[in-house]
């Protein structure tokens, strides 16, 4: 099993106002998952306001 999910908008909400999200997600199994030490499970997100152009 392994999955990798990546995400990221950028919305303008008005001329000087924008907003911006990233979203990130990997798991990656083998034949038997879940082993200690052998599962790397890495989650993120981010979510953050900012000046527009």
């Amino acid at each position: 099993m392994s999955n990798n999910v990546e995400a990221m908008f950028n919305m303008p909400v008005t001329d000087t106002f924008t907003l911006r999200g990233v979203v990130y997600v990997d798991n990656q199994g083998g034949y038997i998952d879940n082993v200690p030490g052998r599962l790397n499970v890495s989650e993120s997100a981010r979510f953050r306001p900012g000046k527009g152009p």
